[in-house]
């Protein structure tokens, strides 16, 4: 391809990331740090375009690059127009401020964006056919209630998590039928890179916040300010000690615990398509990852790492008679798992004094759901309290019940039709790895809500989900789908 006709083919996804580099300027008052750094970011996606000369490619690698990166706009919670102030949102419940209400965009809309547009300029056709056939008549009533829920429960946060939603759908298209899988397997150094990179990088500093007790100052990209001391699921206290859970770039230790879940077997996964070297380089992953994965604390993700662990010890090598993983416990782990026993963590009481809440709102929004993102102010005077009187202003930590509550009935029903279809056209292996990605899913959204309430824990499902049907699949049956483009 000439230089003329590549500016010429990829001339609307550049002028779309320029945008975003002009717009980019209004995060200045709100933090010049991560201004710069979304500057670099946007200039590096295009770098990155045309050293790889495919715009699907690039910003796929893109989207896994700043995943980790906690970088968000917050809409401001009125403005005014013509001196006429208008709402935007009201994040207060009993007159406490709750981060899940403030309309948020997140870098990892951001790249979500660039995916599919890039996907759609390139292979529109495709899209459009494969949709319309496959999809179309599964798709509909998801999006019909999704819309007309935005409109009998009108707010700019639940628009903007519909919007995210919506994207969300047109990725999982877009990596079926668009993604270029033949190029990417050329590419699996820069995939490799990028996860690495991920990997060291949320791994190191996520130790340094456990060793300091405090996090260390990278605001600007994205990292939560918390202090020695405070209170919260994100510290932990263990041997009459309180220590700072490692969290990296991501607002909470579970969601890097979940990353690094989802990179483990990313690689579990690529590691069937690599030789030599590069082998064992993944295995020196391998150890990383279970390494920096104890400093989150998040026992569902070390169980699920264990056993992640074991089944590719048996599949790849048949050690797992000659492994003892025990033997290598830290007693303060050991600890976090026994208090669950002892009734010495009251995580799990929170846990269940939210979920006994859900139920409440569940009646009260039978039908049509509370709207996206909205479950918390609908828990009304109802709100749970910790053991320290603390109120629990979070959604229910189960996502099925959470996406029941939020959706009602026929928004449950409509999307569990969608996923159903789905499993229906990509499910074509059930392999040992494909059930533990779905276990690893299931579990995972028992016990937690930032899969379906966060936009990078959105992300991640979507990556997980993904990873799911790929590894059922088959990567020479995505290869045929686009070759016939």
């Amino acid at each position: 391809m000439t230089r003329t006709a590549f500016l010429k083919n990829n001339l609307p996804y550049i002028l779309l990331v320029f945008l975003c580099l002009i717009l980019s300027i209004f995060f200045l008052p709100e933090s010049l740090g991560r201004t710069v750094v979304v500057l670099l970011l946007l200039i590096g996606s295009l770098i990155l375009l045309f050293y790889t000369k495919n715009s699907i490619l690039s910003s796929g690698l893109f989207l896994l690059f700043v995943l980790p990166l906690n970088i968000t706009f917050q809409l401001p919670e009125s403005v005014s127009i013509f001196g006429t102030e208008l709402i935007l949102s009201n994040p207060y419940v009993n007159g406490v401020y709750v981060n899940y209400l403030v309309p948020t965009i997140a870098l990892t809309d951001l790249a979500l964006l660039f995916f599919c547009f890039a996907s759609f300029i390139w292979k529109r056709k495709i899209l459009i056919k494969k949709i319309s056939i496959q999809y179309l008549w599964y798709a509909v009533p998801l999006i019909i209630f999704l819309l007309l829920q935005n409109i009998l429960i009108f707010s700019p946060l639940h628009l903007l998590n519909t919007l995210r939603i919506f994207l969300i759908i047109f990725a999982i298209f877009c990596f079926f039928f668009a993604f270029p899988w033949v190029e990417a397997k050329k590419r699996l150094n820069l995939f490799l890179l990028s996860i690495s990179f991920g990997i060291i990088s949320q791994g190191v500093l996520g130790t340094l916040q456990f060793l300091r007790g405090s996090s260390v100052g990278l605001s600007f990209l994205g990292e939560s300010q918390v202090v020695s001391g405070m209170q919260g699921s994100s510290f932990v206290e263990l041997g009459g000690q309180l220590f700072l859970r490692a969290y990296g770039t991501f607002p909470h230790p579970n969601l890097l615990g979940g990353y690094l879940l989802l990179v483990f077997l990313f690689l579990i996964v690529l590691e069937k398509y690599l030789k030599g070297r590069k082998k064992y380089f993944v295995y020196i992953l391998f150890a990383l990852i279970l390494i920096f994965a104890i400093f989150t604390f998040s026992r569902i993700v070390l169980l699920l790492l264990f056993l992640s662990l074991m089944l590719f010890l048996v599949s790849k090598f048949r050690l797992i008679k000659a492994t003892n993983l025990y033997s290598f416990t830290p007693t303060l782990l050991l600890e976090r798992f026994t208090n669950l026993l002892i009734s010495k963590d009251n995580s799990l009481a929170d846990r269940l004094n939210l979920l006994r809440v859900s139920i409440h709102v569940l009646k009260e929004n039978i039908l049509l759901g509370t709207g996206v993102g909205s479950y918390v102010p609908s828990m009304g005077e109802d709100v749970p309290r910790t053991v320290k009187g603390i109120l629990l202003l979070q959604p229910v930590h189960n996502i099925f019940i959470l996406l029941l509550s939020e959706l009602g009935i026929v928004g449950f029903f409509a999307t569990t039709l969608f996923v159903f279809r789905l499993f229906v056209l990509n499910v074509k292996n059930i392999t040992t790895y494909s059930i533990l990605i779905l276990l690893c899913v299931f579990i995972i959204g028992m016990f937690d809500h930032y899969l379906v309430s966060l936009p990078q824990g959105l992300t991640l499902l979507l990556l997980f989900l993904l990873l799911f049907f790929f590894e059922s699949k088959g990567l020479k049956q995505y290869e045929d789908n686009v070759d016939e483009d």
